[in-house]
């Protein structure tokens, strides 16, 4: 089992950020042999798809009665492209609609690169999802940059800022790690400096990046990106990989459509 943790965690590391303090050059690679292969999974776990394998991998302590699978030629398995959540967490979306959380961190060049393709699943995505934004906190250190998510939720201007700040840190290298730096570059893009600064400091604000850890813990995932659907399943851009460790995008969305399918199966199953 430690083994076998071990593997997943080092593959993580080369699309996701964790515990560390990761920076927009940061690179890592795993050392680790794969586990053995464990017993498949039911196949009303598992999500058809017409694709080739891919390296084996999920979150550590995924649910206890989930086991890492081999993947079989046309499918995505349960265990090793996504996993299910222990217990099943709490969801905000109405009871008709499918709830698909990004699970993100401003300062991970992981979730950076994310972005692009994500966006364009965004714009194709089914009509009954709905999608939500959760910053995550490993440490107290990447408090920071999630309550600058929140003071821009707060304000308005996720649609207009978000991808800006994506920008701003792992293209043109700004420092957004205090709320002077913060406010001094929302100030660049026509905010108010002030209401800003007092937004960031609210309670409001500060009990939501308070939250945010509560819920980091709660999905027990080793690193950021990732997507939680329905509050039930996680999948992550690790868990689909090309060869070269390279992360695989548009297979990654094919696994995300199939599991929103299952999960839309199973909805008043929690």
């Amino acid at each position: 089992m430690l083994r076998k943790h071990a593997w997943i965690l080092a593959v993580f590391m080369l699309a996701g950020c964790g515990s560390g303090e990761p920076t927009p050059e940061s690179t890592a690679a795993a050392r680790e042999a794969p586990p053995r292969a464990e017993p498949a999974a039911p196949a009303s776990e598992q999500a058809s798809a017409a694709e080739a394998p891919a390296p084996s991998l999920s979150p550590a302590r995924a649910a206890t009665n989930d086991t890492a699978s081999v993947q079989t030629a046309g499918r995505f398995e349960l265990g090793k492209n996504y996993t299910r959540l222990s217990p099943t967490q709490p969801t905000s979306s109405s009871p008709d609609q499918v709830e698909v959380a990004e699970v993100f961190w401003y300062g991970c060049p992981h979730c950076n690169a994310l972005q692009p393709s994500l966006q364009a699943w965004l714009k194709r995505k089914p009509a009954d999802v709905e999608f939500k934004r959760q910053p995550a906190v490993f440490q107290e250190s990447w408090v920071p940059l999630t309550q600058l998510y929140y003071t821009l939720d707060a304000m308005g201007l996720v649609e207009k800022l978000h991808h800006e700040v994506f920008a701003a840190i792992h293209d043109q290298k700004v420092r957004l790690q205090d709320p002077k730096a913060m406010a001094d570059w929302v100030a660049t893009k026509g905010v108010d400096r002030q209401k800003f600064l007092d937004t960031y400091n609210s309670f409001s604000v500060q009990s939501r990046s308070k939250r945010a850890s509560d819920v980091t813990r709660a999905y027990d995932i080793p690193g950021t990106p990732a997507i939680v659907i329905d509050g039930r399943y996680l999948t992550a851009p690790s868990m689909i990989l090309k060869s070269d460790n390279s992360v695989d995008y548009d297979r990654y969305f094919k696994v995300v459509d199939q599991v929103i399918a299952m999960a839309r199966k199973n909805h008043g199953a929690k």
